[in-house]
């Protein structure tokens, strides 16, 4: 009775252990960089070094970052650019789920909009009007309607 409570407890404690890996926003390449000016070119060339390490995790990559820019003198502005560019990320992701979670609602009042009992002229104003006030939704709708 006891093995089977223990047994049933650490398989409980293990299912509930917090994670070791985070969630994160890659960044792209393209992203500049504003840590880097000033900077040596060694000093670059040995960031985008281990930036360009496929082997690495990501949480293995910022470690190294972050002990280059520690030894180089530009530890903080490093984590701060890690971190506005998670608040950014968070933020984009909240905006494109709100507007992924419109689409289905739009694309039926869309659709609904033509019947036979109107004009055409008149089922084409009412769907630039919804159209209008929906740009980034619309822009959604179409991106997918397109592949």
């Amino acid at each position: 009775m006891y093995f089977r409570v223990a047994v049933i407890a650490v398989v409980l404690a293990v299912m509930c252990w917090p994670s070791e890996s985070e969630k994160i926003h890659t960044i792209a390449k393209s992203k500049p960089r504003p840590f880097l000016n000033g900077l040596s070119a060694d000093v670059k060339a040995k960031f985008w070094a281990v930036a360009k390490d496929k082997k690495l995790t990501v949480k293995q990559m910022r470690k190294k970052q972050l002990e280059l820019a520690k030894k180089n003198g530009f530890e903080d502005k490093l984590k701060k650019f890690y971190k506005d560019t998670e608040k950014k990320g968070k933020k984009l992701d909240e905006q494109r789920i709100a507007i992924l979670k419109k689409l289905p609602g739009l694309y039926k009042k869309y659709m609904d909009i033509a019947d036979d009992s109107k004009t055409m002229d008149n089922i084409l104003k009412q769907r630039k009007a919804l159209v209008a006030k929906n740009k980034k939704a619309f822009s959604a709708i179409r991106a997918l309607m397109s592949s």
